[in-house]
């Protein structure tokens, strides 16, 4: 819970301090049904007000995977000559959109994102293929 700051990780920190607060503290029925309350109105809050903005899916390929390999796996579409490789793939998108070649560098082409996810002597090693659920 501490090392991913989500807000489901909040709800869950909240829920648990809420819960114990009712278990320790039985003192009064106010203090109980408060506590009640409270969890129904975090439980009502995750429910209606908690939405996923941005649901995909990433891979780490190597750069030499063929493109054919990685439609397959992922179930995408990208389009590929025989034999094309992440690495051939996203050279040229590159060149076509003028995009300089870095870690972090995107390409897009339909719902799939192709991002560097590694760099090693000025060579791109590992490609993150993105995939977009939505």
């Amino acid at each position: 819970m501490m090392y991913h700051h989500t807000p489901d990780t909040v709800f869950e920190v909240l829920l648990f301090a809420i819960a114990r607060h009712i278990i320790i503290d039985s003192s009064s029925i106010w203090s109980s049904l408060v506590g009640v309350c409270a969890i129904a109105v975090l439980f009502a809050t995750r429910k209606y007000l908690f939405c996923e903005f941005d649901i995909t899916d990433e891979f780490i390929f190597r750069a030499s995977t063929k493109v054919n390999a990685v439609n397959k796996i992922i179930h995408v579409n990208l389009p590929h000559d025989p034999g094309e490789t992440l690495l051939d793939l996203i050279t040229a998108k590159f060149d076509e959109f003028d995009t300089e070649t870095g870690v972090g560098a995107c390409v897009y082409i339909g719902d799939v994102g192709l991002r560097v996810a590694k760099m090693h002597e000025g060579k791109i090693s590992r490609i993150e293929v993105i995939h977009a659920i939505h």
